[in-house]
């Protein structure tokens, strides 16, 4: 999974991004997991949204995250956090661009918030890793 970008919107009432907001889009997310999992007989993994270069942006996708490190607490062994972070925003900096196995090449869309085509191949040979080394695939 990986969704929350455009979530900004207030939930029942709770403006984006306070505690009340991310207590009830982490329930949200709960119902996903829970649906996804399937009772444990599948693993989900969910993928942290990396840094936007826009700040309003950024309040949301903090927001996004904290939910879903959260909702995925619930479920140990069934739904793996993925931190995208890590390889596209280290430390919390937006780039547009990075190095990739020897070459520099873009990984953000013009509108600072979604991956590349390159970015998104990048981002599903971070998921591929993590399902071989979970034993998932071979």
């Amino acid at each position: 999974m990986f969704i929350g970008a455009n979530d900004g919107f207030p939930i029942a009432g709770a403006p984006c991004c306070t505690g009340d907001w991310v207590t009830r889009y982490a329930r949200r997310a709960r119902t996903m997991m829970r649906s996804y999992a399937r009772g444990g007989r599948t693993t989900v993994y969910w993928l942290l949204l990396p840094t936007p270069r826009d700040a309003t942006f950024r309040r949301v996708f903090r927001g996004v995250n904290a939910a879903v490190r959260r909702a995925a607490r619930r479920y140990p062994g069934e739904v793996r956090v993925l931190d995208l972070r890590r390889t596209f925003t280290p430390g919390g900096r937006f780039r547009a661009a990075m190095r990739w196995r020897g070459r520099t090449v873009t990984v953000r869309q013009p509108d600072g918030v979604h991956l590349s085509t390159t970015g998104a191949s990048i981002a599903a040979s971070l998921i591929l890793r993590a399902m071989r080394r979970d034993g998932a695939i071979g």
